[in-house]
C-alpha cells in the first residue's frame, strides 16, 4: 500500500482515512482547498523522517505553518463525526514538531481501536475568518436554511469552545434567494459565494455536510474539511409503539412532541387513549425502505387512523394530516344508511398515505417522523375544564367538537352537582370512519334516536373523575365517550391550553370575550370541508392586514375562520355566533387575541352591510 498520496491521485477511506478522502474529493471537484500531502494508516514515523523534506519540495510547500490532522476511517463518516475526539495540531512547526505532532496524531486513536488512522499534513490558510457551515439545519432537518458561524482568524478557537463567535442563518427563498439573518457589510459577498457553493456542494452529493471554511488574506473561499451531517442520517427507519416501555427507542429530538407526551401522561395515570405508533425515517438521500407497516395492531374500537407529520412541525404553515382507512372494514363498521359521503379517504391504506407525504416533505427536508394515531367512533365528543371551583363540559355528537362545527350541550358542575345545564338538539354530526367523512342525520336510522344531546349527573360525574388527576386550570381536555357494557367508557383524545379563566356568567349569558366596537357586518358561510384538517396552531400571518372594522355573524365559531385573523387586524373586529362552543379552537383564540365575541344571538334580526354596535 502507499505510504502517501497527493491531491487528485487516489485516496481512499480505507487507506488513508475518511477525512482524507473528502478534502480530496473537494479538490476534485473543483474546490480550493489547502495544498495537502495524505498520510496513509500504516505510514510510520521512519517513512517521514527519510522522505518529508522530499515530499514537501515536490509538492510545492513554502511555509513553516502547518496543520497536522487526523484522518480516522472512524471519523467524518455517515454514523458518527466524531468532531474534536482526535488529535490535531496548528501553526508554526519545526522538522521535529512535524514528527511529534504526526506521532501524537496517530496515537489518538488507540482509544478507539476499532479503526485505523491516517495523517494530513496541510500549508496553514493565514484566515481573515474562517468557521463552519451546515448545509441545512440540523435542528429541524430543512433544506432551505443553511447554518454558519465564523470568527476572525482561523476557526480553531471556534470549534474547540473557545470563541462563541457570530452566528447567522442563511435562508433560500425559490431556490435562488438568499437572506442573511445578520448583515455583514464587510463579508456579506463571501458569506452569499459560500452559501451557493456549499449548498451546490449538497446538490453534488445528495446529503447534508458540515464543512470547515476560511477566507484567506487574498479574499479567497477556501475548503478546508467536508464530512456527512451524521444527526440527518438515520442507520434505519424505525417504527415504534408510544409507550415509557420504548420511550428509549424514540429519537430524543421527538420525545418533547405534545402526541409522545399525551401518551405517556396517560400511561402513567392510567387514562384510556387511543393507540399511537411513531414511524422515523429519511425522505431525502438514499431512501431507506419503509419498516413493515404490519407491526400496527388493530385495538378493539380503532376504526382507521390519523396520521400527522410531527417533524417537520408544519409544511407552508400548515400542520400535516390525513384520515386514512381500509375500504374493506368500511361496511363492517358503518351500520347506517341515512348518511351522506363528505369525502372519501384520500389514501387506500397507511403505505400510499405515507409515501405522498415524503413526496412532499422532501422537497424541503431530509427527515421526516409521521405519528399514526387509531381514531374511535366515540357516542359523543366532549371538552372539559377546570375552572377554579367547577368544571365546564360540553358535549356534541361525532367527531371534531374542538373545530366549532356543530352546537354543544353545556354543564356547569360544582361540588358534585350541576348548577347549568344548556342542552342542545343536534340535527346532524360528523364522523370518521376507515378514512371517510360521513355526515349523520339524528332521528332516521342512526344510534341517535333522540336529536338532544343529554348526559346524567352521574355520567358527567364519571368523566369528572376519570380526568381530574391532569385536569389543571390552565388545560383543557378534549375527550371521546366510547359505549361499553351499559356504560359509557371515557377517553382521552387531545389537551389544550388556555390560561384564562372563564366567568360563569359569561357562560350563562353567551359571553367569549368582552369589548366594544363598531362595524360593518358581514355574515359568514362555514366552511367545513377545510374545517376537519385546520388546527388552531397554524401559524397565523402579520402582513397585509385589512383595517376596517368588520362583526362577522355566523352560525357557529367555525376553526374555518381562522383566517380571518391573517386578512384582518384583530382589534377591528369582532364576532356574534347564533350557537355554539365556548371551549372550542375558534373560541379559544378569540378570549386570547380580546376580540369581542358572542353566542346565542339571533343574527337573523343583523343585515349584511348595516353599521352595527357590538358591546359586550
Amino acid at each position: 500500500m502507499l505510504n502517501y498520496s497527493v491531491l487528485g491521485k487516489d485516496v481512499s477511506r480505507s487507506d488513508f482515512g475518511v477525512k482524507a478522502y473528502w478534502i480530496n474529493w473537494l479538490y476534485k471537484e473543483g474546490y480550493n482547498v489547502p495544498k495537502s500531502i495524505f498520510f496513509s494508516c500504516t505510514t510510520e514515523k521512519t517513512f517521514l523522517q527519510q522522505n518529508l523534506i522530499k515530499i514537501f519540495n515536490e509538492n510545492n510547500f513554502e511555509s513553516n505553518k502547518y496543520a497536522v490532522r487526523s484522518s480516522s476511517t472512524t471519523e467524518d463518516s455517515f454514523i458518527e463525526s466524531k468532531a474534536g475526539i482526535f488529535k490535531s495540531y496548528l501553526g508554526e512547526m519545526s522538522f521535529d514538531n512535524i514528527l511529534k505532532n504526526f506521532e501524537n496524531v496517530k496515537n489518538s486513536q488507540i482509544l478507539y481501536p476499532k479503526g485505523n488512522m491516517g495523517v494530513i499534513i496541510q500549508e496553514l490558510v493565514d484566515p481573515l475568518i474562517s468557521g463552519i457551515i451546515f448545509s441545512s439545519n440540523p435542528q429541524n432537518f430543512s433544506k432551505d436554511e443553511v447554518i454558519i458561524s465564523y470568527t476572525n482568524g482561523l476557526a480553531e478557537k471556534l470549534v474547540s469552545g473557545k470563541s462563541n463567535g457570530i452566528d447567522l442563518i442563511a435562508t433560500i427563498q425559490n431556490n435562488d434567494t438568499i437572506t442573511l439573518s445578520i448583515a455583514d457589510e464587510y463579508y456579506e459577498q463571501h458569506i452569499l459565494k459560500l452559501v451557493k457553493a456549499v449548498k451546490q456542494i449538497e446538490e453534488k452529493l445528495s446529503f447534508p455536510v458540515d464543512i470547515e471554511w476560511a477566507i484567506n488574506t487574498n479574499g479567497e473561499l477556501v475548503f478546508l474539511q467536508c464530512r456527512p451531517i451524521t444527526s440527518f442520517i438515520l442507520e434505519n427507519s424505525r417504527i415504534n409503539l408510544v409507550t415509557e416501555k420504548e420511550i428509549e427507542l424514540i429519537p430524543t429530538n421527538l420525545t418533547s412532541s405534545d402526541k409522545i407526551l399525551l401518551r405517556l401522561l396517560c400511561e402513567k395515570n392510567n387514562i384510556f387513549i387511543s393507540r399511537a405508533y411513531l414511524l422515523t425515517l429519511n425522505c431525502g438521500y438514499q431512501k431507506i425502505k419503509m419498516p413493515n407497516l404490519e407491526y400496527i395492531q388493530r385495538s378493539e374500537f380503532c376504526r382507521g387512523y390519523s396520521v400527522v407529520v410531527i417533524s417537520p412541525k408544519r409544511i407552508e404553515q400548515k400542520i400535516m394530516r390525513a384520515f386514512v382507512g381500509d375500504k374493506k372494514n368500511f361496511s363492517k363498521f358503518v351500520k347506517c344508511h341515512r348518511y351522506g359521503v363528505r369525502a372519501v379517504s384520500d389514501y387506500e391504506n397507511l403505505e400510499s398515505c405515507i409515501d405522498q407525504f415524503i413526496k412532499i416533505i422532501e422537497k424541503n427536508y431530509w427527515v421526516c417522523s409521521i405519528i399514526i394515531q387509531e381514531i374511535f367512533d366515540p357516542i359523543y365528543t366532549g371538552i372539559i375544564k377546570k375552572n377554579q371551583n367547577n368544571f365546564i363540559i360540553e358535549l356534541a355528537k361525532g367527531h371534531f367538537v374542538s373545530k366549532g362545527i356543530v352546537p354543544m350541550s353545556k354543564y356547569i358542575i360544582e361540588n358534585s352537582k350541576i348548577v347549568f345545564t344548556d342542552e342542545v338538539e343536534q340535527e346532524k354530526y360528523i364522523s370518521i370512519i376507515e378514512g371517510c367523512t360521513l355526515e349523520y342525520y339524528c332521528g332516521y336510522e342512526s344510534r341517535y334516536k333522540n336529536k338532544i344531546v343529554s348526559l346524567s349527573e352521574d355520567e358527567l360525574l364519571l368523566i369528572i373523575d376519570e380526568f381530574k388527576q391532569i385536569c389543571e386550570e390552565n388545560a383543557m381536555i378534549e375527550f371521546g365517550i366510547l359505549e361499553s357494557y351499559d356504560r359509557i367508557k371515557p377517553f382521552l383524545i387531545d389537551i389544550i391550553k388556555e390560561d384564562i379563566i372563564i366567568d360563569i356568567n359569561d357562560i350563562k349569558n353567551g359571553v367569549l370575550c368582552h369589548g366594544k366596537l363598531n362595524g360593518k357586518i358581514i355574515k359568514l358561510k362555514s366552511e367545513n370541508a377545510d374545517s376537519l384538517n385546520l388546527h388552531y396552531l397554524n401559524e397565523i400571518t402579520t402582513i397585509n392586514r385589512s383595517e376596517e372594522k368588520i362583526i362577522f355573524i355566523a352560525k357557529l365559531p367555525d376553526i374555518s375562520y381562522l383566517r380571518l385573523l391573517s386578512e384582518y387586524n384583530p382589534k377591528n373586529i369582532g364576532f356574534i355566533f347564533e350557537s355554539g362552543s365556548v371551549l372550542c379552537h375558534f373560541s379559544i383564540l378569540l378570549r386570547e387575541k380580546r376580540i369581542p365575541s358572542l353566542i346565542g344571538y339571533d343574527i337573523s334580526k343583523l343585515k349584511e352591510g348595516e353599521i352595527f354596535e357590538l358591546n359586550i
